[in-house]
This record gives C-alpha cells, structure tokens and sequence, in this order.
C-alpha cells in the first residue's frame, strides 16, 4: 500500500480515525494513537471547549472517530514491512502477530503436506493423489500469506483476533462431504491406476518380440 499524500511512498501505518493508509511523515503520534493531519486537526476544533460551556464539558467526537480498545493502550501496531517478510515462511507470520496456535498448526500442516507428498509418490496410491497434494502446496503458502495480511489489518482496527483455528475447522467441517469425495477419488484413481500399469507393463514388454516376428515373417516370406 502507498502513502495517501505520497504515492510514491510505501505506506507503514493507518490513520485511527478514518483509516487512511499513511507514511511516518504524514502519522501525528498523539499517545499511541495514530492520525492523519486532517483527522487531528477536526479533532482538535472539536475539542475547543465553548465560552458558556458548564463545568466538565466534553465535546462530542468527530464523525468516524473510532476510539482505541482497551486491550490495545500502549501497544505497537504489527508492521506491514515485518510482516510482509515473515509471510515467506509459512506460520511465520501468524507467530509475528501473537498468533502462536494458530502459526505452529499452519507450519505444521505445510511440511507435513510435503512428507505425505514424498510418501505418496512412489506408492501404489500415487498419481492423481500426488498430484493433489502437489496442487494443496502453493494453495496453503498463498492462502497463509494473505490471512496473516488480514489478522493484521484486523488487529489495526482494534478487533481483538483469537488464538485458534476455530475458523479452518468450520471450513473443514461445512465441506467434509466434498472433500472426503475428492480424496477417496484420488485414492481411487491412483490404485486403479496402479493395477492398470501391474496389467499392461507385461504386455507392452512383448511389443518388440512382435516386431521382430513381424519383420522375419516379412524376409522369409519374400525369400520362398
């Protein structure tokens, strides 16, 4: 993302009022709270206390002022830059967030979805299952790369995001029919495709004693 005045320049933080991408020259840090300068300045008219105000007046806020939670006070927003780099390595980012479980479960799967690839390449369910699971490698990395973007974003606009993977399991659970379907046809496939090889592979070992017959044939026939 660029800078909203500087579009030239890649942007590191967002405004808390009105949620615009910014760079560190165009952030005004008021106590851990980020703006934009014209967000603090209607905030600061805003504040102006009128002459007949009574005791104790507080101004209403501005229009889309959206106050920081209390979990977040002295907290530093996750770097975009940071995160960016960490999402290379897969659960990485997730661990960058405060997202232990959730990092440690998405690592996990990544290289275990490389042992099974590996396993299952030279077996008997081998083929389309491997391909399957060759297809599931960059599908994770990527699907990994962008959530951890969208924690982040999340975690800026001061949703508290939960450690688990509450939201995976759901998936996998509203889709179980499918994809026990899917997996089952790859297994199914790969057997089939197995036993069909075990078959022909003899056969087509006797291709060239064919051709050879067929070729003496030839010659002595022409000779008598």
């Amino acid at each position: 993302m660029q800078c909203r005045s500087h579009p030239t320049t890649p942007a590191s933080n967002t405004c808390n009022t009105c949620g615009e991408w910014l760079c560190d020259a165009c952030t005004m840090d008021i106590n851990g709270r980020l703006f934009c300068r014209a967000c603090l300045a209607r905030l600061a008219s805003a504040e102006a206390q009128p002459h007949d105000a009574p005791h104790g007046y507080r101004p209403p806020p501005p229009p889309g002022f959206v106050p920081i939670p209390p979990h977040m006070y002295g907290k530093p927003r996750p770097n975009s830059f940071f995160t960016f780099i960490f999402s290379f390595f897969p659960g990485a980012n997730y661990m960058y967030l405060g997202l232990m479980k959730r990092g440690l479960a998405a690592m996990g799967w990544f290289f275990l979805n490389i042992y099974l690839l590996t396993l299952v390449g030279g077996s008997i369910i081998g083929g389309p299952l491997t391909v399957l699971l060759a297809l599931c490698l960059p599908v994770s990395y990527l699907a990994f790369m962008f959530d951890g973007f969208n924690i982040r974003r999340r975690i800026c606009a001061g949703e508290v995001v939960p450690d688990d993977i509450d939201d995976v399991i759901a998936f996998l659970r509203r889709n179980k029919k499918p994809l026990l379907i899917l997996l089952a046809l790859c297994v199914g496939l790969g057997i089939a495709g197995s036993l069909l090889g075990a078959i022909l592979r003899p056969l087509l070992s006797l291709i060239p004693l064919v051709i050879i017959g067929l070729l003496f044939y030839i010659v002595f026939k022409k000779k008598a």
